[in-house]
């Protein structure tokens, strides 16, 4: 079956549809991905086709009056882009599915993301059944406010909002039938398609009663399933990103294992530097930093640094080692003396069992990717479910929450950090978790900082999920078994 499985988003929705991709491909099927053209690396790993679009999900940046930056867009500005990022999506799926049709190959199947609705009138008009591929639960719940009431009111009050069980639903209920960014998308392709009008919210409904399939690829460890949850609703587990062969380079195996230049949190000579010991020797012996002395990680995401000035000062102050991921950081880096490393694309399951604690956005993957490394995180939700996904790592003990729409203060970036690494619970909460993860996938994952740090094969330590390699970069995992089974029913 051909299977078109759309993915507008950030890199973090893009991994997870590339992995259910890779897992069809590998029982026969053939898929075809939408994605952004920035990750036709990801989609072409997995074996699959790209239909691409090209309008970025960041809108560009305001320029100043010499031509300069001026910083962020405004509210309205980064709407009126979100509508035609939305619009870019929606074409492309449409393209797709009529070169699909007139190649004598069409789509037997769709599957949606949470941004990517429209999916399903596609599949109304091509008559051909469709499923929800999710990474934060939609479904209005006792168990949850609804997903986007943080972009509504200020963090703070969102912080501190607790309606119960009832409010929730009601919550939910309500925001369901409100306009999103994706709305105007919506009306478009069904014009397109010669539909008839409808609303997002009574289409959903009609489909929810219909018993839509909605996958989920979240951990019961992670976030129980809700009871209220209809048959039609399944907590999969973690789409893991397909493992990628990865090591460090020697200078970055050199800060990672011994300081390089600069030594411990307490500077120079302190107790956790690996004084005296070169990298070579302790990456041959299979070394790796223990949680006093290792580098922190700083990985905010596509959220521009810029909007985070507490963190930036932290970043720039902190006597701590750490390794940042992001544009934005140049002039931190020049000054900071060999404390502060950044890297580039680098797959968080190598780079995340080599360091102390992760400062993340709380993104579904990056926390995920956490607490599969049993590595303990100070969240800086921004937006949407980012505060779902920070509440939910600080209610695991597995790290901090700290809200606030500009970023923590320096300083209360710096106690959280200080508690995450010097404090055991923490790390011994992410360590459970990750041994359940691990348990539940049944693939044996487990970090071994050790071979990763001295190089070792990527086929030999990486993803090791059950199921076959089938020719293409990694073996099927257990937690894409739901969609697989749908799909060998159509």
């Amino acid at each position: 079956m051909h299977v078109l499985i759309l993915a507008p988003g950030s890199r973090g929705d893009v991994e997870p549809a590339a992995r259910i991709a890779h897992d069809l491909r590998c029982e026969g099927h053939r898929v075809t991905l939408v994605a952004h053209r920035d990750y036709a690396g990801i989609v072409e790993r997995a074996g699959a086709g790209l239909a691409p679009f090209d309008v970025p999900l960041e809108p560009p940046e305001p320029a100043g009056e010499q031509g300069g930056p001026a910083g962020r867009p405004g509210a309205s500005a980064y709407l009126a882009h979100l509508h035609t990022y939305m619009r870019a999506g929606a074409q492309a799926a449409l393209h797709a599915a009529r070169l699909a049709s007139d190649s004598g190959d069409p789509f037997g199947a769709v599957l949606t993301n949470p941004i990517s609705p429209y999916g399903h009138d596609l599949a109304e008009s091509l008559g051909i059944p469709s499923a929800e591929a999710l990474l934060q639960p939609d479904q209005p719940s006792r168990a949850y406010p609804p997903m986007t009431l943080s972009r509504l009111v200020d963090s703070r009050v969102a912080a501190l909002l607790n309606p119960g069980g009832l409010g929730n639903l009601a919550l939910g209920g309500l925001f369901a039938r409100m306009p999103s960014p994706v709305t105007r998308a919506l009306a478009w392709l069904r014009a397109e398609l010669g539909l008839p009008r409808e609303s997002p919210a009574a289409a959903r409904r009609r489909r929810l009663r219909a018993g839509l399939p909605v996958h989920h690829g979240i951990s019961p460890a992670i976030m129980p399933r809700p009871a209220d949850w209809p048959d039609n609703l399944s907590l999969d587990g973690p789409w893991w990103p397909l493992d990628v062969d990865w090591s460090p380079d020697a200078d970055l195996r050199d800060f990672l294992i011994t300081g390089g230049a600069a030594a411990g949190p307490e500077g120079p000579g302190a107790p956790g530097a690996a004084a005296g010991t070169t990298a070579g020797a302790a990456a041959e012996a299979g070394a790796v930093p223990d949680a006093g002395s290792a580098p922190v990680l700083v990985s905010m995401g596509s959220v521009a640094t810029g909007a985070h000035p507490g963190l930036r000062e932290f970043v720039r102050t902190s006597r701590r080692r750490i390794i940042v991921q992001g544009s934005g950081w140049e002039s931190i880096l020049a000054d900071s003396a060999g404390r502060v490393r950044a890297v580039g694309d680098v797959p968080h399951a190598r780079l995340l069992p080599l360091v102390s604690a992760c400062i993340h956005q709380a993104g579904a993957g990056i926390t995920a990717a956490c607490l599969r490394a049993g590595v303990p995180a100070v969240a800086l939700p921004q937006h949407t479910d980012q505060f779902f996904w920070a509440a939910r790592v600080r209610t695991l003990g597995a790290g901090v929450d700290l809200v606030g729409r500009q970023g923590a203060s320096p300083e209360a970036i710096a106690a959280a950090v200080d508690h995450v690494v010097g404090d055991p619970g923490p790390r011994e909460a992410a360590g459970r978790l990750s041994r359940t993860l691990a348990a539940e996938a049944g693939d044996g994952w487990q970090h071994d900082g050790g071979s990763r740090v001295s190089g070792g094969s990527g086929g030999e330590s990486g993803d090791r999920s059950g199921g076959e390699v089938c020719g293409l970069p990694g073996p099927v995992l257990p937690s894409t078994a739901g969609l697989r089974a749908w799909v060998a029913g159509l």
